[in-house]
């Protein structure tokens, strides 16, 4: 179950990472491609191995555990996706509101320049971070031994989750 749960919310992260909204709104706010590329290879460990740690949670609690950990920064990382998907939209929003000289106009000048480069600095950061919390979490694999392969694969594009054939 855990891991049906942990594949779906992978695979909502690996389409939020592929959607061009969210890498035109990276590339503007000065995150690079290969941050981008990084987190996706760091989820991609974590989900090979996912059937593999369902399965041996029930023998080993050490394991159980794990996914615990794993599960706790899958969540976070979708949190840290909705955040800047939330950023991404109200960047458009107040880049159309200014472009038709909106009422909001003298507030999306204030609000861009109160949050421009500390707020990307702050975004970059945290993507970083998620990034060297999920490599901790994919090294533990082999303590564990776990292994990877098992019941998903993403396809060549990471954008999705096909049932192998």
């Amino acid at each position: 179950m855990a891991d049906a749960l942990l594949s779906a919310s992978l695979q909502l992260l690996f389409d939020r990472l592929a959607s061009p909204e969210f890498i035109n709104f990276l590339g503007r706010h000065y995150l690079s491609d290969e941050l981008l590329r990084k987190l996706k290879r760091k989820l991609l460990v974590v989900h090979k191995v996912l059937h593999d740690a369902e399965v041996k949670q029930f023998s080993d609690p050490l394991v159980k555990e794990w996914l615990v950990h794993v599960k706790d920064a899958v969540y976070d990382a979708e949190d840290l996706l909705d955040e800047i998907a939330t950023d991404a939209l109200r960047s458009k929003i107040e880049a159309a509101d200014s472009q038709t000289g909106g009422p909001h106009r003298a507030w999306n000048k204030f609000s861009a320049w109160v949050k421009a480069p500390s707020a990307t600095l702050s975004m970059e950061s945290r993507v970083k971070e998620m990034i060297a919390r999920l490599e901790s979490i994919a090294q533990e694999k082999v303590g564990l031994g776990l292994k990877e392969g098992g019941g998903e694969k993403l396809s060549p594009s990471l954008g999705s989750i096909s049932q192998p054939k």
